[in-house]
C-alpha cells in the first residue's frame, strides 16, 4: 500500500489527507444490509406464520441469498439483488418445508424492502458526518431499492452518494465492485475505509487496498479465515456496533503517523 501522510487538524477531529494543496477528508463506504440495516428483522413476520422455523428460516434466507448472488457473480450473470433474494427465499420453504402461499412470499419481499436500521446506525453516521468524513452508502442493492431503504429509515441524509453494484453487472466481493465505489467518489484506496457487518466484504475490500472495519454484530461470530501470501486477512479495525466508530478511526489514523 502507498505511504500516505495524515495530518490532524486542530480544528477539525477528523484526520484528513494531505493531496497536493487540498486537505481531503478519509471516505468512508458504509455497506447497508446487515451493517446499517437489519435483515433479521424479518423475523417479526416470519414468526406470525412459522413461530417454530422462523429464526433458522431467517439465518437461511440470508446465508442462501449471499450464496445466489456469489455464484452469480462468477458465472457473470448479473440481476438485480431482489432477484438472489427471491429465490433464496423460495430455497428456504422447500428446504424447509415451509408452505407459505404466494401472497405470503410476496409480503416477505414487502418486509425486505423496508428494513429498519440497527439502534446505532443514525448515531455513528451523524458522528462520522460531525467529524467531517466523507459518506457513501455502497450496496449490492439497486441504486432505487438502497436509496428507498435508506430513505425510510432516516439515513439518507447522511449520505454524499448512494453506490450500487448494480452499474458493474456483478455483487460483492468481486474487486471491480470496489474499484466502482473509488471511481464514483473519486477517491484512492489507500484514503478510503469499508464499513461492513459482512467478513466476506472486508477482506473483499482489503484485498483491493481500503481500510477496513468489521461491524461485528455477533459476538459468537468469528472473522472468516482468508490467507494471502502476506498471511491471513485481518480488518483494521472490529468493532461491535457503530457508536463511536468514527472516533476509532480518527485514532487509527492518527497511529499512522510517520
Amino acid at each position: 500500500m502507498a505511504s500516505v501522510t495524515f495530518i490532524l487538524r486542530l480544528t477539525c477531529s477528523a484526520t484528513e489527507t494531505k493531496m497536493g494543496d487540498q486537505m481531503m477528508p478519509p471516505m468512508l463506504a458504509f455497506d447497508i444490509y446487515g451493517t446499517l440495516i437489519d435483515t433479521r428483522a424479518v423475523i417479526t413476520q416470519l414468526a406470525q406464520w412459522l413461530p417454530n422455523e422462523a429464526a433458522q428460516f431467517v439465518t437461511l434466507w440470508r446465508e442462501k441469498q449471499l450464496e445466489y448472488s456469489f455464484r452469480r457473480g462468477l458465472m457473470r450473470s448479473p440481476c438485480d439483488f431482489a432477484v438472489p433474494t427471491r429465490d433464496a427465499l423460495d430455497y428456504c420453504c422447500d428446504q424447509l418445508g415451509c408452505d407459505l402461499t404466494e401472497t405470503q412470499r410476496a409480503q416477505l419481499m414487502a418486509h425486505y424492502a423496508r428494513l429498519p436500521a440497527f439502534a446505532d446506525a443514525a448515531t455513528g453516521l451523524a458522528e462520522a458526518k460531525a467529524r467531517g468524513f466523507r459518506l457513501c452508502a455502497f450496496s449490492n442493492g439497486s441504486q432505487k431499492t438502497v436509496t428507498h431503504l435508506l430513505r425510510q429509515a432516516g439515513l439518507l441524509p447522511y449520505f454524499e452518494q448512494v453506490v450500487s453494484v448494480e452499474v458493474v453487472g456483478s455483487f460483492k466481493p468481486h474487486p471491480q465492485v470496489y474499484q466502482h465505489v473509488l471511481t464514483t467518489m473519486q477517491v484512492q484506496a489507500q484514503d478510503s475505509w469499508l464499513i461492513s457487518g459482512n467478513a466476506f466484504d472486508v477482506i473483499g475490500a482489503d484485498q483491493q487496498g481500503f481500510h477496513t472495519a468489521w461491524i461485528q454484530r455477533n459476538p459468537q461470530q468469528a472473522f472468516d479465515v482468508w490467507r494471502t501470501d502476506t498471511g491471513p486477512v485481518q480488518p483494521s479495525l472490529v468493532r461491535p456496533g457503530l457508536e463511536a466508530l468514527a472516533a476509532h478511526i480518527g485514532h487509527y489514523l492518527d497511529q499512522q503517523q510517520p
